[in-house]
């Protein structure tokens, strides 16, 4: 990574590095020196034995080399195994602080943060620095050293956070069994964000500029934040509020949940799980979920408005703010149409309704999907 002004945690007791070509000390055959010939191999036939008599016990058989040159790959996993199975001990814990000025005659244009190793909470902020503490969690003293956080400002005007586990080939940036760091950063709220966790929970508060986020298996929380907001996980559940922009949201299994959203686009897709939506303003909704129920409650229609909802395997339940008018297109895969108000029904088939609700000409229009029921409030 191109970087400058670049700071990490430091890590001590670290060996000094050793020369490209020579033998580490105490090696019994240092590079250079003369080695003895090496011995022919020499396999003698076995000498002729008595039968050992019936019901003797079988002498143990000679243990084998071939466990003693497992890859290291092998080595290290079955370390985690024996790590994950073995009694929980007391967490050892280290706290990291640190404060980052820019240099004189840089400005800052995004933020940028990879946290593998456990969560990370974002909040914006007026000032023209950045603040990272991390709590490092760890079954041993040891193991606390070799997590690192490696922080600094990029040559592309980014500030560039990410963490990794410090081992003998060099960094590895994976998650492990026995460790974490979870971050909480303060960052000046003009920047957009860009951050990614992989099991650990990720939140993003006071942001004026955007925010993507991703994160493997966690939870992910946006609150109070203006510019485009995307969000993806593919476990865990999603939550946006009080957001002043476009939002997409895509998961496979997890409720997404939004609430006080107002932008041109409104997105959220998911496989398994519930979508909630409520006090919503937005031109354009979309909604999609193949196991779980669809809210959209206390909507403000626009103009001209679409709006496209979808499950197939739950009910939708449907209430905009009145009085309104709007075109309704109805499709029950296996449920029925319940409306409080006056339905004009232009056509009408065993599963799809095709109705206006409220005076013509009407102002937005909706196509609503479902197995279940679909209620209109």
């Amino acid at each position: 990574m191109r970087a400058f002004a670049l700071m990490a945690d430091q890590y001590e007791g670290a060996p000094p590095p050793r020369p490209v070509g020579q033998s580490p000390p105490g090696s019994p055959h240092p590079r250079g020196a003369p080695r003895a010939p090496a011995r022919a191999c020499r396999r003698s036939a076995a000498p002729n034995r008595p039968p050992a008599p019936v019901g003797a016990p079988t002498p143990p058989r000679r243990a084998s080399r071939a466990g003693s040159r497992l890859p290291a790959l092998r080595v290290v996993a079955l370390l985690a195994l024996v790590a994950a199975s073995a009694p929980a001990q007391a967490e050892v814990r280290d706290r990291w602080e640190v404060t980052l000025v820019p240099p004189p005659n840089y400005d800052m244009e995004s933020a940028d943060i990879n946290n593998p190793l456990g969560t990370v909470t974002v909040r914006g902020w007026d000032r023209n620095e950045v603040r990272i503490v991390a709590e490092k969690w760890a079954q041993s003293a040891a193991l606390v050293k070799h997590l690192k956080v490696l922080a600094g400002f990029c040559t592309d005007g980014s500030v560039c956070v990410k963490t990794y586990v410090l081992v003998s080939e060099g960094q590895k940036a994976v998650p492990v069994a026995a460790g974490r760091i979870d971050l909480v950063m303060d960052l000046p709220r003009r920047l957009p964000l860009k951050a990614r966790t992989f099991v650990g929970d990720l939140e993003a508060v006071g942001m004026r500029a955007g925010a993507h986020l991703e994160s493997k298996s966690g939870a992910i929380r946006v609150r109070d934040v203006h510019g485009q907001v995307t969000s993806r996980t593919l476990r865990g559940s999603q939550t946006v509020a009080a957001v002043r922009g476009s939002v997409e949201l895509d998961g496979v299994a997890g409720d997404l949940d939004l609430m006080q959203v107002s932008g041109e686009r409104l997105v959220a897709r998911t496989v398994d799980g519930s979508i909630r939506v409520h006090k919503v303003r937005a031109q354009m909704v979309r909604l999609s979920t193949t196991a779980g129920e669809i809210w959209l409650l206390d909507l403000q229609t626009s103009q001209g408005g679409r709006y496209e909802l979808s499950t197939f395997d739950g009910g939708i339940r449907l209430r905009p703010i009145m009085p309104t008018s709007f075109d309704l297109v109805a499709r029950n895969l296996r449920g029925r149409l319940v409306s409080k108000h006056p339905l004009t029904v232009k056509s009408r088939s065993p599963r799809v309704v095709r109705a206006s609700v409220g005076q013509p000409p009407a102002g937005a229009s909706f196509a609503l999907t479902a197995y279940g029921d679909i209620s209109v409030e």
